[in-house]
């Protein structure tokens, strides 16, 4: 079994977190990524020691990007019919905030961290390097990757999967073009921080 395949059964059978009440819910999650990152430990040297700076016009091409996709996702999840269109198949789960500041804190800055690493190295290096070995067209690349990627948000409900889906390929694209995978998990991890970042300051302010 190669390590992709393991890689994303692990996040498949990472579903069952889903069951467990906090603070459980979150140590399986923790647990489960850090195995992922151990596992895949090597490549994420080997990318430490290949970084490679993206071009200026790069980095604002992917905050430009970033920006408004998050602004549109920020106005359609305020729609009645995304709420409709989430729960359309079935009533989906998702991590409950946490209600004590130091898992605040550690679930924002290690647990995000641990997402984003976790994510890139399997979704877009592991697919990746995967389509290279085997000749795939950019279309087989882009649908297989972001398909899966979405795929394991799919308890959340469809709407997070359809949102899952669409920065998967935006991801995607940015891994392609800079041919290097610490600079979308830097994207990934800003991403989830904004996502994250609002209701974990609503939970500390209120």
């Amino acid at each position: 079994m190669s390590k992709l395949v393991l890689c994303i059964s692990l996040f498949l059978i990472g579903w069952g977190k889903f069951y467990l009440s906090p603070p459980w819910i979150f140590m399986a999650d923790y647990g489960l990524r850090i195995l992922i990152v151990w596992l895949l430990w090597d490549q994420i040297l080997v990318a430490l020691n290949q970084w490679r700076m993206p071009r200026f016009r790069t980095w604002l091409e992917a905050i430009g990007v970033c920006a408004v996709l998050l602004t549109v996702d920020q106005w359609v999840s305020s729609l009645q019919t995304y709420d409709d269109f989430n729960q359309l198949l079935f009533i989906p789960v998702s991590f409950p905030l946490p209600d004590q500041v130091p898992l605040i804190v550690f679930d924002y800055t290690v647990g995000l961290i641990l997402v984003a690493l976790s994510e890139e190295f399997v979704f877009r290096r592991g697919f990746g390097e995967k389509a290279e070995a085997s000749g795939w067209s950019m279309i087989k690349l882009y649908v297989l990757s972001s398909m899966i990627f979405a795929f394991i948000h799919i308890p959340q409900g469809l709407a997070s999967f359809t949102t899952a889906l669409i920065w998967g390929g935006v991801l995607m694209y940015f891994y392609l073009k800079t041919r290097t995978v610490l600079f979308t998990v830097l994207m990934h991890l800003a991403v989830d921080m904004w996502y994250f970042g609002i209701p974990y300051w609503e939970s500390l302010t209120s």
